[in-house]
């Protein structure tokens, strides 16, 4: 099962603090396609701060993260205040 151009909401479990969840673009690169059942983080030095460390400090040290893609559940992009 392969997710493309939809949007997900990443977090990592235990999830401390709302801040913490994640809503990212899930994209399809043919090339990873024999991964199975694993989220591929991006790593482009380009990007200041990494995915999993801003999700409660997390690390790619066997640390356990929940994606979903049910727009029944997931917040919006963008909060009213």
């Amino acid at each position: 099962f392969v997710l493309e151009d939809v949007d997900a909401m990443v977090f990592r479990n235990p999830c401390l603090h709302p801040g913490d969840l994640r809503i990212v673009s899930a994209v399809n690169y043919t090339e990873l396609h024999y991964f199975c059942n694993v989220v591929v983080f991006p790593c482009k030095k380009s990007v200041l701060r990494n995915l999993p460390a801003e999700c409660s400090g997390g690390d790619l040290d066997g640390d356990k993260f929940y994606v979903c893609w049910d727009k029944e559940i997931m917040p919006p992009k963008h909060l009213e205040h």
